[in-house]
């Protein structure tokens, strides 16, 4: 998939294949690792849960989606999720005073994503969804940064979803160990 000059003709044949939509096996994350050069090492890895290839953007989400894959109230996990329909997320932006991001090199709406929506299973069966940004914790020292997730974090509330920021303050020994138990789980399939 093309990222530059991108058009609205772009991003409705990109929605129209599929992309961001759909739920388990047949989600298909809005942006994939060959679509864009991440900070550090990107992942492409085999979710327990959902049965298909996750498409994740740094070893921090990595690390979360790890945590997601252990716990067990978590049925479901759609990364890089797109923020649809775009005029809802502009106009939040605009109600906050606050630029709207475009693709470099255009006047295009820039899709906004949230690194993962999380499908959990209440107490009484019932499913209930989270809304998750992945950020190092200095990239929270960015005015930039800090606007963007503020759209997204309004964005989720207007929908009555829970959100929040995961950060790189992971337990680095049980992150070890949830990544053994999975990397076992995954071979014994």
């Amino acid at each position: 998939m093309k990222r530059i000059n991108v058009t609205l003709q772009d991003i409705a044949r990109w929605r129209k294949q599929g992309k961001g939509l759909g739920t388990g096996k047949d989600y298909k994350p809005w942006v994939e690792v060959r679509d864009v050069p991440s900070k550090g090492r990107s992942h492409r890895t085999k979710g327990i849960k959902t049965g298909r290839s996750h498409h994740l953007l740094s070893d921090l989400e990595y690390h979360h989606f790890l945590y997601l894959e252990y716990n067990s109230q978590v049925i479901d996990i759609r990364e890089q999720f797109p923020l649809f329909p775009i005029d809802r997320a502009i106009g939040i932006a605009e109600s906050l005073s606050i630029p709207y991001p475009l693709f470099i090199g255009t006047q295009t709406p820039y899709v906004m994503t949230t690194d993962f929506v999380v499908t959990i299973k209440n107490g009484n069966g019932s499913p209930r969804f989270h809304a998750r940004q992945i950020k190092y914790e200095k990239d929270l020292e960015d005015k930039r940064t800090m606007e963007k997730l503020e759209i997204d974090r309004v964005f989720w509330e207007m929908l009555g979803v829970s959100w929040d920021i995961g950060i790189d303050n992971l337990n680095k020994m049980a992150l070890c160990e949830i990544q053994w138990v999975i990397e076992f789980q995954l071979t014994a399939q």
